[in-house]
């Protein structure tokens, strides 16, 4: 017993030893860290940074063209913001970074939008604390690069927010984006203008071409308003062929007849759809909204308007097929764009 006792505590040191360590194992580490880690002085100079930093942070690292901490800010884009919407905080962060080197706060954390050299964007957390090693102070920087993790909460946002079939607007977004307009019509005084638009004949596309086809006439008509429309207007699909389009600053009804008459040129023009020319008629209701009106009460009005203008479609189709006898199989969606110009203007003044 004694004699295994005596072995056991010789081998103690032995065992020890064999379980540090080495100190090629920490370099190991932090080169294939799949985290950027680096290493600096503590006024910002690079000592020593690893791949993921390097292929995160292109030229980062003591003699490459990023030689220092901050000049990560070089490659933040003037006004750029996270996919949230949130500006980037480069003020917050470097005087956080200060804090650190002080010693007066622990860590400096911030979220970073980076452009490299060859147009590539990267969102990116990056963390830094101070250290002291061999009596020396210096920085340890963390990069980890977030953006696959951004790109799917903004697909995932789009799946909750974007028509799965256009891409444009569904209703929820739409309610939030038309009561935001109505809350700065009411402080700066100028109206929302909201266009609700139909296409005339479509269950006779979809009938007599199939719903492919139907679905690329719908994808063909949301990009044709994309196109049309300004920055800052919105366009959303909320039915079947039904859309909305919102637009702020229009504030008159001249204003209003030619953001019609631009909307209606846009898509009073056959499509070719699937290989086929196809012939489209919008019907239009356009309307401006009122002093302390609701988002409700104005799509309401816009509806109504949008349906004056069918009905006044389906008297012209009558009195067209009275007049001449349509070829058998022929797909009518589109009729006198003359009469139809002129019905929308009526339904532009009287919505």
């Amino acid at each position: 017993m004694g004699t295994v006792q005596r072995r056991e505590t010789a081998s103690r040191p032995v065992t020890a030893a064999r379980n540090r360590p080495p100190e090629h194992l920490f370099q190991v580490l932090f080169e294939f860290s799949p985290v950027g880690v680096a290493l600096s002085t503590l006024d910002g100079r690079f000592v020593e940074v690893n791949a993921a930093f390097r292929r995160m942070v292109p030229d980062a690292g003591p003699r490459g063209a990023h030689r220092r901490l901050e000049h990560l800010c070089r490659l933040v884009p003037r006004g750029g913001r996270m996919p949230d919407e949130r500006p980037v905080d480069l003020v917050g962060w470097v005087r956080a970074l200060r804090g650190v080197r002080s010693g007066s706060t622990d860590t400096a954390r911030a979220d970073l939008l980076l452009l490299s050299p060859d147009g590539t964007r990267r969102w990116v957390t990056t963390a830094t604390v101070r250290i002291t090693f061999d009596g020396e102070p210096y920085l340890i920087t963390h990069l980890e690069d977030v953006t696959q993790r951004h790109q799917e909460e903004e697909r995932l946002a789009n799946l909750a927010l974007r028509d799965g079939l256009t891409g444009l607007a569904n209703r929820t977004l739409l309610s939030d984006r038309l009561d935001a307009a109505l809350a700065r019509s009411r402080r700066c005084g100028i109206a929302v203008a909201v266009l609700y638009l139909d296409l005339d004949g479509f269950k006779k596309v979809n009938d007599t071409l199939g719903h492919d086809t139907g679905d690329a006439l719908l994808v063909g008509t949301a990009d044709r308003l994309t196109t049309v429309l300004r920055a800052g207007d919105t366009a959303a699909r909320v039915g079947g062929d039904e859309f909305v389009v919102v637009a702020e600053n229009v504030g008159t009804e001249a204003a209003l007849s030619e953001l019609t008459r631009r909307v209606e040129r846009a898509l009073n023009a056959p499509m070719e759809v699937c290989g086929r020319q196809v012939p489209v008629l919008a019907s239009i209701g356009a309307v401006l909204s009122q002093p302390g009106e609701q988002a409700g009460a104005l799509l309401r009005r816009a509806d109504a308007a949008m349906f004056a203008v069918k009905r006044a479609h389906r008297r012209v189709r009558r009195t067209t097929r009275s007049s001449a006898r349509q070829p058998v199989g022929q797909l009518t969606l589109l009729q006198d764009s003359v009469v139809q110009s002129s019905v929308t203007e009526t339904a532009v003044r009287t919505g």
